[in-house]
């Protein structure tokens, strides 16, 4: 299954910690590079039904593969510290993961597609898959597999663990995410960080510290970012008084960039500088970014529901086992705008140029 295969994303540098022979470390960045060259998403998750497909954005991936994606990233910067790990993490978990899920988590996609504007039950149609039937891409309980009902929660708890990273006399925000650490520090003693941020929705955060004695700080700049537009400010003193503003020069491998902060309070504001990025895709396609936050087109979204399938009866009318639990339907989706974007991939026109935004 694809899912098993790809943490093997991350078994070069498993090994690597076992053996101490850095070859390992050429062969996980070429392992990575490759995978998303011939088989990647513009939402950071890897184009593969069970198997490995090309880059045509009509292309399934599972919602497994999402979730195991961004462990094996978030993972390989832990080991070797190469900032673009990182940012493919967080690219993976912030767009092809919730994407595929209800708001609840109650449903779930088991196939998802870049452009996909409708998940629909289509057991009398083709399937552009290679193992996938129908059901595929409708949001339910455990549509056509069980495999993601049992994997998507691991999602963001996985990505949250390793949003943290100890540091040299110190603790690193490495993952960007809202989240707390409370934590001991060697040589340090106590710390306690609280992140406020509606990142990747905004590009502020702003961490509350307190430790009991001086350490240093790392934040993690992205490779994508703009440092010439991002600002570091560190507040000590009653009220916030006393404001240092810092360079944002972060190390060029890791992208950290070090503060060091006395014992006691601190307030530390960071704002990562970003601009619109715009990247080529297969057949004149191309996908837009700000900051680590793919756009999507609106092509509006009619829902109806029926009672959820097993994964072995995706024919049938529904079960009715889960009738004490309401939230547990099966949901299908409908775009309720025109979807002439999305008509060359179909056409198999390369010569024709699209938009490329799921």
């Amino acid at each position: 299954m694809l899912t098993v295969k790809l943490t093997g994303l991350k078994s070069a540098a498993v090994i690597r910690r076992f053996i101490h022979d850095d070859n390992f470390i050429t062969s996980a960045s070429n392992a990575v590079e490759w995978t998303f060259k011939y088989h990647g998403a513009p939402s950071g998750t890897i184009l593969a039904d069970e198997s490995q497909r090309d880059l045509a954005p009509f292309m399934g991936s599972e919602l497994c593969t999402a979730v195991e994606t961004g462990y094996s990233l978030a993972y390989l910067y832990h080991a070797l510290g190469t900032n673009s790990f990182a940012d493919r993490a967080e690219l993976v978990i912030y767009n092809a993961l919730p994407v595929m899920l209800t708001h609840d988590m109650w449903g779930h996609q088991y196939m998802s597609r870049p452009n996909g504007p409708w998940a629909q039950r289509q057991l009398d149609r083709p399937s552009l898959f290679t193992t996938s039937g129908g059901m595929a891409t409708v949001f339910g309980l455990e549509p056509q597999y069980p495999c993601c009902t049992v994997n998507h929660p691991q999602g963001y708890p996985k990505f949250l663990a390793n949003s943290w990273a100890r540091a040299e006399n110190g603790l690193a925000h490495v993952l960007l995410s809202p989240s707390v650490v409370n934590t001991t520090v060697p040589n340090v003693g106590r710390v306690v960080i609280s992140c406020e941020t509606n990142y990747p929705f905004s590009s502020t955060l702003e961490y509350a510290i307190d430790s009991e004695a001086p350490f240093d700080f790392y934040i993690r700049l992205p490779s994508w970012a703009v440092a010439s537009a991002s600002t570091l400010v560190v507040a000590k003193g009653a009220g916030a008084a006393e404001q240092v503003n810092i360079t944002v020069s972060p190390d060029s491998k890791t992208g950290l960039q070090r503060v060091k902060l006395s014992s006691g309070k601190s307030r530390v504001i960071y704002t990562v500088g970003s601009a619109i990025r715009v990247e080529a895709r297969e057949r004149g396609a191309v996908s837009v970014y700000v900051g680590n936050l793919l756009y999507a087109l609106d092509v509006g979204e009619a829902i109806t529901t029926s009672l959820p399938h097993r994964y072995f009866d995706a024919a049938g009318e529904g079960t009715r086992e889960f009738g004490g639990w309401d939230k547990v339907r099966d949901f299908y989706i409908s775009n309720t705008k025109p979807v002439s974007f999305f008509s060359s991939f179909f056409l198999d026109t390369p010569h024709k140029p699209s938009l490329c935004l799921l």
